[in-house]
């Protein structure tokens, strides 16, 4: 630690004998530490009244401007910034009365920082120690009245209009001072009143091309909306983006009472903004904007089916958001729906979000695309199976949605379930009778089913363990499809006839068919994990020749393909089941 780094912790510390000790040992207290701070600038900040007090005894110079350092975040202020940026009132009357001057060459006024921060009572005495109220500074150029706007300090704002601050001046990128004090739902309407009677134009545009209307509009509230208007703003001025206070109205967070209002004093409903976006569009994709925000822009005229610049109508885009707000999103749904709202494009994005009454509903109204596969070759049913809506699979299966349809790779609704673990989805398609097929990988649902979730449906529907005829314990061990019924009338998904002998089900390609072949001694084998290996069950595929083995909770297989050298490291404990039926993907 350096000498002079010393001082200001010192100081940061409030240890004035240690202060005064390393002063009077020689130390300049008017040199800056390795991060370009100050002893005084830090004890001002800190709000160290007697630090303050020996330091300017000690000699310390009021008026010594630190070194800004990016590195130390160190923004480079005086003593008298530091203090009115923090708020210490008795620090700002000690250094003025001590000669420090209130107009620097600093990048923040200490009159700035005290509006930014509604410090009323120092921004009062510095003011009048005599500044100048509108100087623009910074690297946005703004004034104070600028800096207290944009924190929504009320009081703050009404003190500097009273001291003579002009509310016109905006800063280097057009922002007004009217503008960004009303986008707060927090701030004295009554000082908006008197920002316009000190001069403001009410409808002049600022940053983006806004008016204080448009901010007040999205982020401002009812109050602020009601006084902007009452004062002559303009619903229909359009900013740079081509949006009208309504569109802001309507991707607020206030939108159910802001909408209303603008829509009675005139706000066309039907504008298109650069995107092609209508206000209703907006309100349809806003989680925030409810059924009175839709209702009004409805009962004002708004065009119910109109596509945005995406070709996306209002019922498509408030499934947009339905994840994160579902019920209200359901809502707003079902409300367009009502109200005459094409249903097309909409099921399957129902389906996906599983709000079972939107569904109900455009079930009821016959929607001629409900059954279509999409790109993919998925329906509805697929994707209600994937995220696992189980009321929703129920109602479509009710309905008499295709429980068998398979899509691009040859999987089924009942392979999605199992697939996300949805155990009481895929029990609501197992009870339907889904019928078990293997896809394309020659793999049935219960082949990507986890212990637990197999483990559970063996345990709800116990028949379905049939056809291997042996207990649950072992049917975990190698299950990958099953039979319900009779087991003598052979399997469904492959037709294959059991015989008496143990019936497995090939891990490779999901069919019936292996058979014993008999006991073998594992150890010293390629095939066996440990040396002290004990003899166990082999076994082979009728149909794609795989050889494989169970050893207690230990499963080692070979694929027909592969040399016992490339398999030997395939190895797994069945306790965890997730990483070896992983492992047979790489035979894929």
């Amino acid at each position: 630690m350096s000498d002079q780094y010393s001082l200001t912790y010192a100081c940061d510390k409030g240890d004035l004998q240690t202060v005064k000790s390393l002063i009077q040992g020689g130390m300049d207290p008017n040199k800056e530490n390795t991060f370009g701070h100050l002893a005084l600038s830090v004890a001002a900040r800190k709000g160290t009244l007697e630090c303050v007090q020996l330091l300017l005894d000690l000699g310390a110079n009021p008026n010594v401007v630190e070194s800004a350092d990016s590195m130390s975040y160190n923004p480079g202020r005086s003593p008298l910034a530091g203090a009115a940026e923090n708020g210490h009132l008795q620090v700002v009357e000690l250094l003025l009365s001590a000669g420090a001057v209130v107009e620097t060459e600093e990048d923040r006024s200490p009159l700035a920082l005290a509006a930014e921060n509604g410090h009323l009572e120092i921004l009062q005495l510095i003011a009048a120690a005599g500044v100048d109220l509108n100087r623009q500074q910074g690297w946005r150029q703004r004034t104070a009245l600028g800096d207290a706007a944009e924190m929504w300090q009320s009081a703050t704002v009404e003190c500097l209009l009273a001291l003579g601050a002009d509310p016109t001046i905006g800063d280097r990128d057009d922002d007004l001072p009217l503008s960004q004090f009303c986008g707060n739902s927090g701030v004295a309407c009554n000082v908006i009143e008197k920002m316009v009677a000190a001069g403001a134009e009410v409808n002049q545009k600022g940053q983006f091309g806004r008016p204080a209307l448009h901010q007040g509009a999205h982020w401002g509230g009812p109050n602020t909306v009601e006084t902007l208007l009452a004062l002559g703003a303009d619903p229909n001025i359009l900013d740079d983006s081509e949006q009208s206070a309504l569109h802001h109205g309507c991707e607020g967070s206030s939108a159910d009472e802001v909408v209303p209002l603008l829509i009675k004093v005139g706000a066309a409903v039907d504008l298109v903004d650069d995107e092609g976006s209508r206000p209703l569009h907006l309100a349809c994709k806003n989680e925030d904007a409810g059924t009175a925000t839709v209702t009004a822009l409805l009962d004002g005229g708004a065009q119910i089916n109109s596509a945005d610049g995406d070709g996306q109508s209002p019922l498509q885009l408030t499934f947009w958001l339905m994840y994160r707000n579902n019920e209200l999103q359901a809502q707003k749904a079902s409300l367009l729906l009502e109200r005459g709202a094409s249903p097309a494009g909409v099921f399957e994005s129902a389906a996906r979000l599983g709000n079972v009454a939107v569904v109900g509903q455009l079930l009821a109204l016959e929607v001629n695309d409900s059954q279509t596969p999409d790109e993919w070759g998925k329906t509805p049913l697929h994707w209600a199976a994937y995220d696992g809506n189980t009321d929703v699979v129920a109602l479509l299966v009710k309905a008499g949605f295709g429980l068998d349809i398979v899509d691009e790779d040859g999987s089924t609704p009942l392979h999605f379930a199992c697939q996300e673990q949805h155990v009481e989805t895929a029990l609501v398609l197992l009870q339907a009778n889904a019928a078990i097929v293997a896809n394309n990988k020659e793999r049935s649902p219960l082949f990507y089913a986890y212990d637990e979730t197999r483990a559970a449906l063996l345990e709800a529907l116990p028949e379905l363990a049939q056809c291997l005829g042996s207990e649950l314990d072992e049917v975990r061990e190698g299950l990958n499809c099953v039979e319900r019924g009779d087991p003598d009338d052979g399997c469904p998904a492959c037709k294959w006839t059991p015989s008496k002998e143990r019936r497995l089900h090939c891990p490779w390609c999901g069919k019936h068919g292996v058979s014993n072949s008999d006991y073998e001694v594992l150890h010293g084998n390629p095939y066996t994990p440990a040396s002290d290996t004990e003899v166990r069950f082999g076994y082979t595929c009728e149909h794609c020749g795989l050889v494989f083995h169970t050893h207690f909770n230990v499963f080692a297989m070979a694929s027909p393909g592969l040399t016992e050298d490339e398999t030997g490291a395939s190895w797994q404990s069945e306790d965890d089941g997730v990483k070896w039926r992983r492992m047979w993907s790489i035979w894929d």
